[in-house]
């Protein structure tokens, strides 16, 4: 990394996993952010990679999805698209007010200029 570059963020992953629903993948699922749970499965949309004895949803899975539970995953997409939003709309109004006042200290700085060049052009040898 070179100085005085910013290192992106890599965006998060998001991935859907799947688990049968014992007491402990229930208590395990209550932890994360987003989990549904349901009488046959929970699911669960999470950034984390998971291990046994959650299954990873894709493909072909997806197709087995309910109604409901493709309800839950786009209200889950949508929370994140909302708050990665507003982060961006917070870093762009930070930006904004950096460079208005980089801005104003540069038209001062060319006032004071000006004003110094006219002092001394206004002050020069009788005629």
């Amino acid at each position: 990394m070179t100085k005085g570059k910013t290192r992106e963020k890599r965006p998060k992953v998001y991935r859907l996993y799947a688990a049968h629903p014992t007491q402990q993948n229930v208590d395990v699922a209550a932890g994360g952010r987003f989990q549904r749970v349901t009488s046959r499965y929970i699911l669960r949309y999470t950034d984390k990679k998971l291990h046994e004895p959650w299954v990873e949803v894709a493909g072909e899975d997806l197709k087995r999805l309910t109604k409901q539970d493709e309800a839950w995953l786009w209200d889950c997409g949508k929370l994140l698209a909302a708050e990665a939003l507003s982060r961006r709309q917070e870093e762009s109004g930070k930006r904004m007010a950096e460079l208005l006042d980089r801005l104003e200290t540069e038209l001062r700085r060319e006032m004071e200029e000006n004003q110094e060049k006219e002092g001394v052009m206004g002050h020069g040898e009788p005629e």
